[in-house]
Order: C-alpha cells, then structure tokens, then sequence
C-alpha cells in the first residue's frame, strides 16, 4: 500500500518536472475560472447591495440570478479544465507526447456534461449527511440530527469511495453515466479501506502543502489588512487580494490533487 502511494505522489510530482510548461499552463487555466468568479461575486455582490439601499428590488433579485448564472458557467469551465487535464495525465501516464492545450480541451469537450454529473452525483453523497444532520438539530431534534448526520456521513464517505473512479472512467473510456458508476463500484467493492487509505493520503499532504503555502503568503497580507482597517477603515483591497492568492495556491496544486485519483486509476485497471 505505502509503495503504492509513494508511487502516485511522484508521479503526480514528476509531472511538474517532465512536463512543465503543460503543467504550468493548466495551472493557470485552473486559476482563470477561480479569479473571474471572485472578481464578479466581489463586484456584483457590491453592485446588487447599492441596488438594495436604492429600493430597486427587482434589479437586485435580477442580479442575483444573472450573478448565479455567471458562476455556474465559470463552475462549468473549471469541470471542462478538469476533463482535459485528466486526459493529459493518463497520456503522461502512458508515455505519450504532449498536445497543445487547446487541442486538449478541444477533444476533452464531449466528455464534459457526463463529468459535471458525476461531480454533482458525488458531491450531493458527500454533503448528505452533514446537510441532513444540521436541518435536524435546527429544528430542535439534537439527538435526532446528530445521529442522523453521523448515519448518513457515513454512508455518503462509503458511497463516495466506492464512485471515486467513476469520473476518471467516464473522462477517459467512452461509457455512459451508469457504468462509470457501476465499475467504479465494481474496482473499489473488495478493497474500500484499500482505497480510502491510497487515495487519501496523498489528497491530505498535497492539500497541507497548500495550506501552508497559503498561511505564510497571507501572512503580510493580513498584517496589511489589520493596518489597513487601524488607519482608513478600508477592508475590501487587501480581503480580495487574500481570495485570489488563495485561489493562486490552490491553483498551483490543483494539477497535483487532481492526478491522484486518475493514476492510481490506472495502476489498479493493470
């Protein structure tokens, strides 16, 4: 097991080094849809507030909508990057050269529709049972919604380890929806805890990575952001600059999280 994820984690590195330029490019196609979303949640969120002091309500709600609309599209770009940097790695994988990256998200659009399905299927499974959970205790019911977030967390965790193969599959084999589902479940039903462990594990270090590269960057920032507020009270600059080296970061290790599940895909289908 530890060979194996030691394997995932260098390969996922290695990219980075055998593969630069084509890394670093869909690092920054990562980093648009994530930069354009805080600009325009930032700027219209201020816009559709000016509407509200003004009584213009119904230009506030219109707003709202053209606001979710925007961001849904954005969501959708980012799924469209996703698809294609994962045909990218299973091609590295494999040895194969590299394809320019509109090429690649060129021949990645198809397979798009059927990866925001199964990103929507996967995600509603991992946020059921918190969801669930929080209703319950708000409605008065402690016990009932403890219990019932705790049942069904663990139920969406196993649900989701059992899928976790399933937008690889769909992205990489032309199959529907349904049996993506179905062999994913198939791969993982003799080996959850296996899994679980392998997939995990390098998602947690990567992420931590993250995580401390973003708390030392923003650490200037937010001593700016504290001066700022002391001396003219103004918070919006440095709190927006914080978002988008956040999404920076994020960005930058995006190719490294989003590599793992797709090699070790392919290392388990041998």
């Amino acid at each position: 097991m530890w060979s194996l994820i030691k394997s995932i984690m260098l390969e996922s590195l290695g990219f980075y080094r055998t593969h630069t330029r084509h890394v670093l490019a869909y690092a920054a196609w990562f980093f648009l849809p994530s930069v354009l979303t805080i600009l325009v949640n930032d700027a219209g969120r201020q816009y559709i507030n000016a509407q509200v002091v003004l009584g213009n309500d119904t230009r506030a709600q219109f707003l709202e909508f053209s606001l979710m609309f925007v961001q849904l599209l954005f969501f959708f770009l980012q799924m469209w990057i996703i698809v294609a940097y994962t045909r990218a790695v299973a091609a590295w994988h494999d040895g194969k050269e590299d394809s320019h990256i509109i090429s690649a998200l060129k021949s990645a659009a198809h397979r798009t529709p059927q990866a925001v399905t199964i990103w929507l299927i996967m995600s509603f499974m991992t946020i059921l049972g918190i969801g669930v959970g929080l209703v319950s205790i708000r409605a008065g019911f402690f016990s009932t919604g403890l219990l019932s977030a705790l049942v069904l967390f663990i139920l969406g965790l196993y649900v989701t380890v059992r899928l976790v193969y399933a937008l690889t599959i769909v992205v990489l084999e032309p199959v529907t929806i349904l049996h993506a589902l179905k062999k994913s479940s198939q791969m993982v039903r003799a080996r959850w805890w296996y899994t679980l462990v392998v997939i995990l594990v390098p998602l947690f270090v990567f992420s931590s990575l993250a995580g401390l590269l973003i708390y030392i960057l923003e650490i200037p920032l937010t001593l700016y952001t504290v001066a700022d507020v002391q001396i003219s009270g103004l918070l919006f600059g440095a709190t927006l600059l914080i978002s988008i080296v956040t999404s920076l970061v994020n960005a930058a290790t995006a190719p490294l999280m989003f590599a793992v599940p797709t090699i070790m895909y392919l290392k388990m289908k041998r």
